[in-house]
Protein backbone atom coordinates (compact mmCIF):
# COMPACT_ATOMS: atom_id res chain seq x y z
CA UNK A 1 0.00 0.00 0.00
CA UNK A 2 3.37 2.23 -0.09
CA UNK A 3 4.50 4.20 2.68
CA UNK A 4 2.52 5.56 5.31
CA UNK A 5 3.02 8.38 8.12
CA UNK A 6 2.35 6.78 11.99
CA UNK A 7 -0.02 6.13 13.89
CA UNK A 8 -1.82 3.93 10.79
CA UNK A 9 -4.61 1.11 11.09
CA UNK A 10 -4.79 -2.14 8.83
CA UNK A 11 -7.38 -4.29 8.88
CA UNK A 12 -7.28 -8.02 7.03
CA UNK A 13 -11.18 -9.55 6.24
CA UNK A 14 -11.62 -13.18 5.39
CA UNK A 15 -14.79 -14.32 3.11
CA UNK A 16 -14.20 -17.92 2.61
CA UNK A 17 -11.00 -18.40 1.01
CA UNK A 18 -10.98 -14.67 -0.10
CA UNK A 19 -8.85 -12.12 1.78
CA UNK A 20 -9.29 -7.98 1.73
CA UNK A 21 -6.84 -5.89 2.61
CA UNK A 22 -7.39 -2.39 3.92
CA UNK A 23 -5.80 0.58 5.30
CA UNK A 24 -7.44 3.48 7.52
CA UNK A 25 -5.03 6.94 8.85
CA UNK A 26 -8.17 7.27 11.46
CA UNK A 27 -9.42 3.96 12.24
CA UNK A 28 -12.85 4.45 11.29
CA UNK A 29 -12.58 4.95 7.17
CA UNK A 30 -11.18 2.34 4.95
CA UNK A 31 -9.59 2.05 2.13
CA UNK A 32 -9.28 -1.68 0.30
CA UNK A 33 -5.81 -2.03 -0.95
CA UNK A 34 -5.97 -5.30 -2.58
CA UNK A 35 -7.57 -8.48 -2.53
CA UNK A 36 -5.96 -12.81 -2.90
CA UNK A 37 -7.84 -15.96 -3.08
CA UNK A 38 -6.15 -18.35 -1.26
CA UNK A 39 -8.59 -21.67 -2.12
CA UNK A 40 -6.59 -24.31 -0.49
CA UNK A 41 -6.94 -22.20 3.12
CA UNK A 42 -8.14 -24.36 5.77
CA UNK A 43 -11.19 -23.31 8.00
CA UNK A 44 -9.07 -22.91 10.92
CA UNK A 45 -6.23 -20.58 11.05
CA UNK A 46 -3.78 -19.26 13.07
CA UNK A 47 -3.70 -15.19 13.40
CA UNK A 48 -0.67 -13.47 14.15
CA UNK A 49 1.24 -9.99 13.45
CA UNK A 50 4.58 -10.13 11.52
CA UNK A 51 6.93 -6.89 10.13
CA UNK A 52 9.65 -6.16 7.73
CA UNK A 53 12.34 -3.87 6.64
CA UNK A 54 12.08 -4.92 3.26
CA UNK A 55 15.94 -5.55 3.21
CA UNK A 56 17.83 -8.51 4.17
CA UNK A 57 20.88 -7.01 5.98
CA UNK A 58 18.46 -4.47 7.99
CA UNK A 59 16.20 -5.17 11.46
CA UNK A 60 13.03 -3.14 12.12
CA UNK A 61 10.86 -2.77 14.86
CA UNK A 62 7.20 -1.58 15.06
CA UNK A 63 4.73 -1.50 18.12
CA UNK A 64 0.90 -2.92 17.64
CA UNK A 65 -1.75 -2.24 19.45
CA UNK A 66 -5.41 -1.45 19.54
CA UNK A 67 -5.44 -5.34 17.82
CA UNK A 68 -9.05 -6.41 17.39
CA UNK A 69 -10.35 -10.13 16.11
CA UNK A 70 -14.18 -10.04 14.93
CA UNK A 71 -16.10 -12.45 14.61
CA UNK A 72 -17.40 -14.22 11.17
CA UNK A 73 -20.68 -13.07 12.30
CA UNK A 74 -19.51 -9.35 12.89
CA UNK A 75 -20.09 -6.65 11.16
CA UNK A 76 -17.15 -4.51 9.43
CA UNK A 77 -19.06 -1.57 8.73
CA UNK A 78 -21.32 0.65 5.53
CA UNK A 79 -20.06 1.24 2.18
CA UNK A 80 -19.85 4.96 1.52
CA UNK A 81 -20.18 6.70 -1.74
CA UNK A 82 -18.70 10.33 -1.62
CA UNK A 83 -20.00 12.50 -4.54
CA UNK A 84 -18.89 15.51 -4.85
CA UNK A 85 -22.31 17.42 -6.14
CA UNK A 86 -24.87 17.11 -3.55
CA UNK A 87 -26.70 15.76 -5.82
CA UNK A 88 -25.27 12.63 -5.59
CA UNK A 89 -24.18 12.39 -9.37
CA UNK A 90 -20.31 13.12 -9.84
CA UNK A 91 -18.85 10.07 -7.59
CA UNK A 92 -15.36 10.82 -6.28
CA UNK A 93 -14.83 7.34 -4.29
CA UNK A 94 -15.70 4.74 -2.39
CA UNK A 95 -14.56 3.79 1.32
CA UNK A 96 -15.81 1.30 4.01
CA UNK A 97 -17.10 3.26 7.13
CA UNK A 98 -17.19 1.18 10.41
CA UNK A 99 -19.42 3.92 11.99
CA UNK A 100 -21.71 7.39 10.78
CA UNK A 101 -19.91 9.25 13.54
CA UNK A 102 -18.23 12.33 11.89
CA UNK A 103 -18.54 16.05 12.54
CA UNK A 104 -16.01 17.91 9.75
CA UNK A 105 -16.99 21.69 11.10
CA UNK A 106 -15.80 23.92 7.85
CA UNK A 107 -13.85 20.98 6.26
CA UNK A 108 -14.90 17.99 4.25
CA UNK A 109 -14.68 14.47 4.32
CA UNK A 110 -11.68 14.24 2.05
CA UNK A 111 -9.20 16.39 0.18
CA UNK A 112 -10.80 15.43 -3.15
CA UNK A 113 -14.00 16.64 -2.25
CA UNK A 114 -14.94 20.36 -1.77
CA UNK A 115 -15.91 21.91 1.20
CA UNK A 116 -19.22 22.70 0.26
CA UNK A 117 -21.90 21.06 -2.35
CA UNK A 118 -20.78 17.53 -1.92
CA UNK A 119 -22.96 14.40 -0.63
CA UNK A 120 -22.19 10.85 0.76
CA UNK A 121 -24.39 7.81 0.10
CA UNK A 122 -24.30 4.95 2.74
CA UNK A 123 -25.09 1.32 1.91
CA UNK A 124 -25.58 -1.99 3.75
CA UNK A 125 -27.65 -4.13 6.31
CA UNK A 126 -27.84 -3.60 10.35
CA UNK A 127 -28.94 -6.40 12.39
CA UNK A 128 -30.55 -5.71 15.58
CA UNK A 129 -29.94 -7.40 18.79
CA UNK A 130 -33.45 -7.50 20.19
CA UNK A 131 -36.95 -8.11 18.76
CA UNK A 132 -38.82 -4.79 19.41
CA UNK A 133 -39.52 -1.28 17.98
CA UNK A 134 -36.75 0.84 17.12
CA UNK A 135 -35.98 4.47 16.98
CA UNK A 136 -33.15 5.66 14.17
CA UNK A 137 -31.57 9.20 15.11
CA UNK A 138 -29.99 11.47 12.88
CA UNK A 139 -28.51 14.08 14.22
CA UNK A 140 -26.78 15.96 11.41
CA UNK A 141 -25.12 19.38 10.06
CA UNK A 142 -27.01 18.96 6.62
CA UNK A 143 -29.63 17.13 4.59
CA UNK A 144 -30.43 13.41 5.46
CA UNK A 145 -32.62 10.43 4.48
CA UNK A 146 -32.69 7.12 5.63
CA UNK A 147 -34.58 4.48 4.77
CA UNK A 148 -34.38 0.88 6.52
CA UNK A 149 -35.82 -2.24 5.00
CA UNK A 150 -37.16 -0.22 2.26
CA UNK A 151 -38.74 1.70 4.69
CA UNK A 152 -38.42 5.16 4.58
CA UNK A 153 -38.04 6.52 8.24
CA UNK A 154 -36.06 10.09 7.95
CA UNK A 155 -36.84 12.02 4.66
CA UNK A 156 -35.56 15.90 5.32
CA UNK A 157 -32.86 16.83 2.35
CA UNK A 158 -33.02 20.40 3.61
CA UNK A 159 -29.67 22.19 4.42
CA UNK A 160 -30.17 25.21 6.92
CA UNK A 161 -29.55 24.37 10.30
CA UNK A 162 -28.02 21.50 12.76
CA UNK A 163 -31.13 19.35 13.55
CA UNK A 164 -32.22 15.97 14.92
CA UNK A 165 -34.11 14.08 12.95
CA UNK A 166 -36.35 10.19 14.02
CA UNK A 167 -37.88 7.35 12.75
CA UNK A 168 -39.29 3.75 14.38
CA UNK A 169 -39.72 0.86 13.20
CA UNK A 170 -40.04 -2.71 14.51
CA UNK A 171 -37.11 -5.13 13.76
CA UNK A 172 -36.25 -8.80 14.35
CA UNK A 173 -33.62 -10.07 16.68
CA UNK A 174 -30.38 -11.10 14.09
CA UNK A 175 -32.46 -10.73 11.15
CA UNK A 176 -30.43 -8.43 8.59
CA UNK A 177 -31.91 -5.58 6.62
CA UNK A 178 -31.52 -3.63 4.09
CA UNK A 179 -30.37 0.43 4.95
CA UNK A 180 -29.69 3.07 3.44
CA UNK A 181 -28.50 6.48 4.65
CA UNK A 182 -27.99 10.09 2.33
CA UNK A 183 -26.57 12.89 3.64
CA UNK A 184 -25.84 15.97 1.86
CA UNK A 185 -23.91 19.52 2.61
CA UNK A 186 -24.20 22.59 1.00
CA UNK A 187 -22.89 25.54 2.74
CA UNK A 188 -21.17 25.90 6.50
CA UNK A 189 -20.60 23.27 8.71
CA UNK A 190 -20.99 19.68 8.49
CA UNK A 191 -21.09 16.63 10.68
CA UNK A 192 -23.44 13.23 10.79
CA UNK A 193 -24.26 11.05 13.86
CA UNK A 194 -26.71 7.86 13.15
CA UNK A 195 -27.82 6.38 16.16
CA UNK A 196 -30.99 4.19 17.60
CA UNK A 197 -32.37 3.30 20.36
CA UNK A 198 -34.87 0.59 21.85
CA UNK A 199 -36.24 -0.17 25.08
CA UNK A 200 -33.89 -2.56 25.75
CA UNK A 201 -31.01 -0.47 23.84
CA UNK A 202 -30.30 1.93 25.07
CA UNK A 203 -29.47 5.33 22.84
CA UNK A 204 -25.77 4.66 21.09
CA UNK A 205 -23.82 5.49 17.90
CA UNK A 206 -24.91 1.87 16.25
CA UNK A 207 -21.90 -0.12 16.21
CA UNK A 208 -19.12 -1.48 13.53
CA UNK A 209 -20.37 -4.86 14.65
CA UNK A 210 -24.19 -4.20 13.95
CA UNK A 211 -23.31 -2.75 10.25
CA UNK A 212 -22.72 -4.97 7.33
CA UNK A 213 -21.88 -4.01 3.79
CA UNK A 214 -23.84 -4.61 1.07
CA UNK A 215 -24.11 -8.30 -0.21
Amino acid sequence: GGAASQPYWVRLVRSGSTFSSYKSSNGSSWTLVGTAALPRMPENALIGLTVTSNTNLALSTAVFDNVTILKSLDGTGLKGEYFDLSNLTVLRFTQTDSVIDFDWDDGSPSPSLGTNDYAIRWTGQVKPAFTETYTFHAVTEGGVRLWVNGQPLIDDWDDTVPKERSGTITLTAGQKYDLKLEYKETKGTAAIKLQWSSPSQSRQVIPQIRLFPPN
